[in-house]
């Protein structure tokens, strides 16, 4: 396999040897980022752990708004969020996750041990439980939990049309359904969890990743989001809601880098 922005096959990549991350999502949002969530998948499943981040592109003042979307970087203190070695190191590490706005956590568990971003989990001997948590504010929300495991495309970069063309999918599709949460202070945000278990037929045998997304195909982060949008006012409405619609616009979305899963046990993950 090729990826769409090289010359060089996939296959033909040291891992860890060119590059550090590769941007997912990058100013854009939905159908723009399959071919590329195909390729970032198809280089995990060869044994390459590239950090998936988001961007903006922003290139002007009015066009889009820096940091939509983004990438969150986990540190161990506050002190670690100005120090841009441990920056740098975390996000090598893939111990981050890209987002449009919503919060995101997850954990793989086996037995007593756990594992988030980035990380190991060895030996990942069945059961192996994922647990997803989420967080949005009370203006927009979150429908969807999507999980990707062990995906590998031929040709990332083909079109529908192509005869190596694959659809891109996710492996499990199940419901997000928020709680709201009160705070002192007055405000409120919506939290989204589920947890479930990863059937053995899925993950195989052999060393596998996990990949989660979650979306709000239905909600909108219209007008905050500067995305560009189709609006529609009704003069007869009667709630703000219904004054202003937006379509076309800004989808909430997040996704997190691979959880490993050492299936073998032998302390690393090396898929074959």
């Amino acid at each position: 396999p090729r990826s769409p922005s090289s010359k060089t096959p996939i296959s033909s990549v040291e891992p860890k040897r060119y590059f550090d991350a590769i941007e997912i999502y990058n100013g854009v949002w939905g159908d723009d980022a399959e071919p590329v969530l195909k390729d970032w998948f198809s280089l995990l499943s060869l044994g390459l752990t590239p950090c998936g981040t988001a961007v903006s592109d922003t290139h002007g003042a009015f066009r889009r708004n820096a940091g939509e979307p983004r990438t969150y970087i986990g540190v161990d203190a506050l002190a670690e969020t100005r120090d841009t070695t441990v920056l740098l190191q975390n996000s090598k590490a893939c111990r981050a996750f890209g987002s449009s706005g919503p919060l995101l956590n997850i954990s793989v568990q086996s037995g007593l041990r756990q594992a988030s971003f980035g990380e190991l989990l060895s030996p990942a001997a069945d059961p192996v439980i994922l647990e997803v948590h989420a967080q949005t504010p009370s203006w927009y929300g979150l429908s969807v939990l999507e999980v990707f495991i062990n995906q590998s495309y031929k040709n990332p970069g083909a079109k529908e049309d192509d005869s190596d063309y694959q659809p891109f999918h996710a492996d499990l599709t199940l419901p997000l359904t928020p709680v709201a949460r009160q705070y002192p202070n007055g405000a409120e945000s919506l939290v989204y969890e589920q947890s479930l278990e990863l059937a053995p037929e899925l993950l195989g045998d052999q060393d596998a990743w996990v990949v989660v997304r979650v979306l709000g195909p239905e909600s909108s982060q219209h007008p905050v989001a500067l995305h560009p949008a189709r609006i529609t006012i009704n003069p007869q409405a009667d709630t703000p809601e219904t004054f202003l619609q937006a379509s076309r616009t800004l989808i909430p979305f997040a996704f997190s880098n691979p959880v490993f899963l050492d299936r073998d046990g032998d302390g690393e993950y090396s898929p074959r």
